[in-house]
């Protein structure tokens, strides 16, 4: 319902209090759907879901890539992990829900190297799309470059910790060389990228897309974002809301603001990473992202106070979705003179 902890915690104390919530949930899969239904809500057609568990018929509210979660970072676990991403994959996806496969090697902190590479594989052999957080904290770059720090005590503590899931004297470079192999790859956060691993994006700009959380890397007062020198590079930047447990709500035009406001982004370039920089990474930019023909009819309507006479400066202004089109169909509304279309509706 609110974020987790406050504002300016670790990401290890944050991460503390996510495990511990996750034991106290009583009805996931309600939070799922509530969560998409508030997306949706906030003009948002197309989601990139890290799931846990697996697909529902919530997924069907939106068009959906699934990326099933991986984690394990003990080689005693990886039979057990390996056999549920398996499971996940031979999932018959039938009864025309709009959902697409992915996988989803969690974190360097959460798995092992020789897992990341198994699943990196595994997407690789089915052209999957892959997503991984990397690059989020300090004391996730501490725990790659010298196997200290604040992670490698939670580890510990959680009893997971092993020492061969780290490659000694480590970078972030190991893991993007490796994602790189995949069809289609989503960096999510990217905070403390450097100089040449933005040089290794640049050149793998066709599979590889950043992907920026605005507000939650407000909610960690994380150090100055690099935006300006991803966008120099030609770098594929789109836009998340990563987690209720670490921001106020799901919309992206919210997060289309901060960019604006806070992150020095001109209202078109935080439009265009909110849609067809979405796009691009999902691998979905020939379907939608822009009104161009020949895509599908997926539209967030937005009301504008001010009425400023260019409407991309809206984003700087106050303003407000009041319906939501996906594949030519109102499936949301606040709008009088929009109704929501009945399922088969639409023209």
């Amino acid at each position: 319902a609110r974020p987790l902890g406050a504002p300016g915690m670790s990401l290890p104390e944050w991460i503390r209090l996510v495990i511990q919530h996750r034991g106290e949930q009583a009805d996931r899969g309600a939070a799922i759907s509530a969560g998409i239904t508030e997306s949706v809500r906030c003009g948002v057609t197309t989601i990139g879901e890290i799931a846990t568990g697996f697909p529902g018929g919530a997924e069907a509210q939106a068009d959906s890539t699934v990326f099933f979660e991986v984690r394990g970072l003990r080689k005693n676990d990886f039979a057990a992990r390996t056999a549920s991403t398996s499971e996940f994959l031979n999932l018959e996806r039938g009864g025309g829900a709009g959902w697409r496969m992915g996988l989803s090697p969690h974190a360097p902190y959460s798995v092992h190297r020789e897992l990341l590479e198994w699943t990196v594989a595994a997407a690789r052999d089915r052209r999957l799309p892959l997503a991984m957080h990397l690059a989020e904290s300090v004391e996730e770059m501490e725990l790659l470059q010298a196997g200290t720090g604040p992670f490698r005590e939670l580890l510990e503590s959680l009893g997971v910790w092993e020492e061969s899931a780290f490659l000694a004297g480590g970078s972030l470079g190991y893991y993007l060389r490796r994602l790189s192999e995949g069809d289609r790859v989503l960096v999510i956060h990217g905070n403390y990228l450097s100089n040449s691993d933005m040089d290794f994006l640049a050149k793998q700009r066709e599979p590889m897309s950043v992907v920026f959380c605005p507000r939650t890397h407000a909610y960690f007062q994380h150090a100055r974002y690099p935006l300006a020198e991803l966008l120099s590079r030609g770098v594929n930047v789109a836009i998340g809301t990563d987690s209720r447990a670490s921001n106020p709500d799901l919309n992206l035009w919210g997060e289309m603001r901060e960019l604006v406001d806070r992150q020095g982004a001109s209202p078109a370039e935080a439009l265009r990473m909110g849609t067809l920089g979405g796009a691009a990474a999902l691998g979905l930019a020939g379907e939608i992202g822009s009104l161009s023909v020949g895509k599908r009819a997926n539209l967030a309507i937005v009301r504008t106070e001010r009425g400023p006479s260019d409407p991309v400066a809206a984003i700087r202004h106050r303003s407000a979705v009041v319906a939501t089109m996906i594949g030519g169909r109102v499936v949301y509304s606040c709008h009088p003179d929009l109704p929501v279309d009945p399922v088969g509706g639409g023209n």
